[in-house]
């Protein structure tokens, strides 16, 4: 019999079958009696046979070893087969008996690597295990928030509250930007498995904007928000594309968009329009010449336009009819309507008789 069984059977250097089996008609006297397998290593019994005798053998095959060829990336990682500490990378293990392990590579600051190796027979089996470095992390936080963060100079997201990770361990640049504030930056440390905590507390910057007018006394808008009067009104704004308004009754909004820039002076002078209105003229009949304080503007129907607003003289004449004039007053952006009635000039007759009182007739 064999542990294994099934293992082949030499008698004498003769192979004559498997195990189990019972051989019989053996000649007395010494004899070689082998159990072969696949894997395993040969087992082999010097057996006397006497006439009459039984006899009992059981071969008991050991298993050939395997070997384990280990490489890592990095080099020199501590190897540990079933937790026992075996070298360093590049290392064989040989006389492995057939089986699965265990196998772990530890490096200082790189995670543990681990797999399960099933051992073969009389084979090598050959692995590289690749270390991942240990990574740390970094929070962080701003005030305000919703600043831009870099890291190395790579943008990698937005305030408040990031995690940045993986972080490999060393030194790192982080800086926070945020349009109107001065960057904030910082050199750290990170270290493995380690979380950092950051809150950048960002300073504004300013640029200045001095506004003069004519007339002076207007009001002076930023963005939308009153901020005072003219002249000189020197105010901070933060960095940035800027409206500015200025605006005085009877006078057209003046406005501008203004690029401050940090720690520059924007000079603005305002030349106000005058806000003006309208005058529509119809005359009856039509295609009289108008007039507007005694200048001649067109012919009816007509609008005028770009009046200043005040009290304004308006004449409409035609030839054979008599002159209509009218004062007007006229309000910013509004239009005045005005028709003429136009009246017929006429002449007349002075007539006498010898003797008076006779009946007179015009035209029958």
């Amino acid at each position: 019999e064999s542990a294994p069984t099934n293992a082949r059977i030499f008698l004498d250097g003769k192979e004559i079958d498997k195990t189990p089996k019972i051989i019989k008609n053996i000649l007395p006297g010494k004899h070689l009696l082998e159990a072969r397998m696949d894997g395993y290593e040969d087992w082999g019994e010097i057996v006397y046979v006497k006439a009459y005798n039984d006899y009992a053998l059981k071969a008991v095959l050991l298993a050939k070893p395997g070997s384990l060829s280990i490489k890592s990336k990095p080099t020199n990682a501590t190897t540990y087969l079933d937790g026992e500490e075996i070298g360093i990378t590049p290392a064989t293990i040989t006389d492995l008996m057939p089986g699965e392990y265990m196998l772990e590579l530890k490096m200082e600051g790189y995670e543990v690597w681990s797999e399960s190796i099933n051992v073969e027979t009389n084979i090598e089996e050959t692995l590289t295990a690749t270390l991942q470095l240990k990574t740390g992390s970094i929070m962080i936080d701003s005030e305000p928030t919703n600043a831009t963060i870099y890291l190395d100079g790579e943008k990698i997201g937005t305030t408040p509250d990031i995690i940045i990770r993986p972080v490999t361990p060393g030194k790192h640049k982080v800086e926070i930007r945020k349009d109107g504030y001065n960057v904030w930056s910082r050199s750290i440390e990170i270290d493995a498995d380690k979380e950092k905590s950051l809150t950048a507390v960002l300073q504004s910057t300013t640029g200045s904007i001095m506004i003069d007018s004519e007339p002076t006394n207007a009001t002076v808008y930023l963005d939308g928000e009153e901020i005072g009067t003219t002249p000189d009104i020197l105010m901070s704004a933060t960095p940035g594309i800027h409206e500015i308004e200025v605006k005085m009754d009877g006078y057209e909004v003046w406005s501008k968009k203004v690029n401050v820039k940090e720690n520059k002076k924007n000079t603005l002078s305002a030349v106000l329009q005058i806000t003006t209105g309208a005058i529509k003229i119809n005359s009856e009949p039509a295609n009289a010449t108008t007039y507007l304080d005694g200048k001649k503007v067109g012919t009816t129907p007509d609008t005028i336009g770009s009046i200043a607003q005040g009290t304004h003289e308006v004449e409409v004449r035609l030839k054979g009819h008599e002159k209509w004039k009218r004062s007007v007053k006229v309000n910013a952006g509004k239009e005045k309507v005005l028709t003429a009635l136009l009246q017929i000039k006429t002449g007349s007759i002075r007539v006498e008789s010898t003797p008076p009182n006779a009946d007179i007739y015009l035209d029958g």
